[in-house]
């Protein structure tokens, strides 16, 4: 929804009462104070936590923040646009809609558009009448289409004529200067009144806005045969697109992008075509989450389009040298703004198009589309390492780092911890990613400097607008769940770390873990690691690979590669490997050496365990004490008042528990 109509919306929302529209929307509400609280309609739950307040006329789940005004909330209900929200509400309410004059202006323009379309759409049509038609040979026999895919892309055909469509809309009532001011028909000289058609003999693809309407063209010209060939001097372009208008912006369009925008957010991928039947081949095998850039480059707006679904890119350009160019350009741009990036390379320099359409590639699927794609990030590092390695280099290896962090120095912290481990695992090159990174003080600094420099910061003025409270707190809501994130994927802690470090510094160290591992609340395929690290002492006791100093870490990782890949992938060795190597006791080769040590750490595992107990606990508790206060059954509210004293007896005894175990501790410190 433009600017022009923000006004209209607000109006509009002032004549709807968001209470009547929730409860006419099947929801069920009940009475909470001012206000009333339900189950959330967009996401599941138990607990109700979609909030409804008549007096701010809003509505808004505190879980998933989705709602918001009427309007707003209507059409995230129904997933639609504002404009077709307002007009279903309109009829709901019996309400009259204005629109500033602009709109009914736009909307002469949007109706042009549409007209031309089918006219574009009959002229294809009228050519597949006659069976031996080159264009229905074309699209049919070479191109592997059919009419329902031709229906599903509303692809349409501009007759080789100069004066076809202009003469089609002129009697439809339009001006000249509305068909030239749409890109529609070019004047070749300012100085005649002559007007051609802009499309000639091209196969029509429809440009569209977030709300289904036409806003431009593309169009693709059809192969030459050998008699045409020689008639023209000068090669057409494969693609024409007509020039930007009021309604149309070539850097703020993706082909196929709002039609594909749900399979888009589903996969949360998206991949980048080069050509439009590109596109058609991938939603043919069942692949619906490709768009095309209208060219080779990729703009600001068309990057900022694609990042509110998704930040994983995949890149399927044709295979020759211009694609293969225009493929590493769009790939440097899109690392720099923060996306993960594959590319893919077809055999025999194809496009994805042609490759899907041979005979031997009917079967072509998700699976195969995966096995082709390369890492861009790890397919670069390759090259710096293959550069490093040649006989007569002269390139440092800290060089070679300094590149990679380059490269790397946009992306957040969760890709920059995974391509961390990634090149460790593949290439062995331990790299710090995140060294120049700013701490979480920092951070806080920086969020309570910004809240500060909210001038005459007024919540009443602003508390009608739905977007300025996400758009004021996004980027600090992303950070936090990037942390916890990095914390969840790497399903170990320090102790454990430390721990591992030791057995790798000293052999004898095995021997006594071994003894009492099983004791204590430890990963499973971490007792596996042990006993993998204890294999290794055996086999290589005689072996320079370790010394006093311990284990080479590298060749460890070497002999035990596809052991450690068997296992199921709740831990990540190779994460695991990297934080030992940079463990400030592997790097001072500091030991623990007594029994009394090994003590120390299996009781602080289970001082660890039971504060995930307690926290659990706490997590129910509050759970119990939202039911309560949601429930007048005087039965119902002393069952939850028995469960929650039960519960609170439990945190009582884990607390005491926590307590005896650290005394255990400062026991055993004071032996030493």
């Amino acid at each position: 929804m433009n600017k022009e109509n923000q006004i209209s919306i607000q109006d509009f929302n002032q004549q709807i009462s968001i209470y009547e529209l929730i409860i006419i929307s099947g929801i069920s509400l009940k009475k909470q104070g001012k206000n009333f609280i339900g189950l959330c309609p967009f996401h599941k739950e138990k607990t109700p936590s979609f909030s409804v307040s008549p007096e701010k006329n809003i509505a808004l789940c505190m879980a998933c923040h989705k709602g918001g005004g009427p309007v707003k909330f209507y059409s995230q209900l129904k997933n639609i646009s504002y404009s077709k929200a307002i007009e279903e509400l309109s009829k709901k309410f019996n309400l009259k809609i204005f629109y500033p004059k602009k709109q009914n202006f736009n909307n002469y323009f949007y109706n042009i558009l549409k007209e031309t379309h089918e006219y574009y759409q009959k002229a294809l049509q009228s050519c597949f009448r006659h069976d031996k038609h080159p264009l229905k040979i074309y699209l049919l026999k070479e191109r592997n289409l059919n009419q329902e895919l031709i229906q599903e892309f509303q692809l349409g055909y501009a007759y080789d004529d100069f004066f076809a469509l202009q003469n089609y809309l002129l009697n439809k009532g339009f001006k000249i200067k509305d068909l030239l001011n749409l890109g529609l028909v070019s004047q070749p000289n300012i100085d005649k009144k002559e007007y051609f058609d802009f499309f000639r003999n091209r196969i029509i693809f429809p440009l569209t806005d977030s709300e289904n309407r036409i806003i431009g063209f593309s169009g693709r010209c059809l192969p030459l045969n050998d008699n045409e060939k020689s008639k023209f001097q000068i090669k057409q372009p494969k693609y024409l697109i007509n020039k930007d208008t009021n309604l149309f912006k070539k850097n703020n369009c993706l082909y196929r992008f709002f039609e594909h925008h749900s399979n888009i957010k589903q996969s949360q991928e998206v991949i980048l075509c080069e050509g439009f039947f590109d596109v058609i081949s991938f939603f043919k095998v069942g692949i619906k989450n490709a768009v095309a850039t209208l060219g080779t480059q990729l703009s600001l707006n068309q990057i900022n389009l694609l990042k509110k679904v998704t930040d994983n890119a995949l890149i399927a350009y044709d295979g020759d040298q211009a694609g293969k160019a225009a493929m590493e350009n769009i790939s440097l741009i899109l690392i720099k703004e923060n996306f993960k990036v594959k590319i893919i390379f077809f055999p025999n320099e194809t496009d994805p198009d042609q490759f899907i359409n041979e005979e031997n590639n009917n079967n072509f699927n998700s699976q195969l589309l995966n096995n082709l794609s390369q890492d861009y990030v790890l397919r670069r590092v390759g090259k710096y390492l293959e550069e490093y390695k040649k006989e007569n280099s002269n390139i440092e290896i800290e060089e070679i780092k300094k590149k990679i962090k380059s490269l790397l120095k946009n992306q957040d912290k969760i890709k920059k911890d995974h391509y961390q481990k990634q090149i460790y695992m593949y290439f062995q090159l331990h790299i710090d990613l995140k060294e120049n990174d700013p701490t979480e003080e920092e951070e806080n600094l920086f969020f309570i400097k910004s809240l500060q420099n909210q001038k005459k910061f007024n919540v009443q003025k602003y508390h009608h607008n739905d977007d300025y409270f996400y758009n004021l707190f996004y980027p600090y809501q992303k950070k936090i769940s990037q942390k916890c994130e990095i914390v969840k994927k790497k399903n170990i802690n320090m102790i454990i770390i430390n721990l591992l470090t030791d057995i790798f510094l000293h052999k004898n160290y095995v021997s006594f873990i071994k003894e009492e591992i099983s004791k204590f609340y430890i990963h499973s395929e971490i007792i596996e690691l042990i006993f993998i690290i204890k294999g290794y002492y055996e086999r290589y006791h005689n072996n320079t690979k370790f010394n006093e100093k311990g284990i080479n870490i590298n060749h460890f990782i070497l002999v035990s590669k596809n052991f450690l890949n068997k296992f199921p992938k709740q831990i990540d060795f190779y994460d695991l490997f990297s934080d030992i190597k940079t463990n400030c006791l592997f790097i001072k080769e500091k030991k623990i050496k007594h029994r009394e040590d090994l003590n120390i750490f299996y009781l602080q595992f289970e001082i660890n365990k039971k504060k995930e107990e307690e926290k659990e606990i706490h997590k129910e508790l509050n759970k119990l004490g939202e039911q309560s206060k949601q429930t007048e059954e005087q039965l119902q509210i002393k069952k939850l008042f028995q469960e929650i004293f039960k519960k609170q007896q439990k945190i009582k005894n884990i607390q005491e528990t926590i307590k005896q175990l650290n005394q255990k501790i400062n026991l055993l410190l004071q032996k030493e």
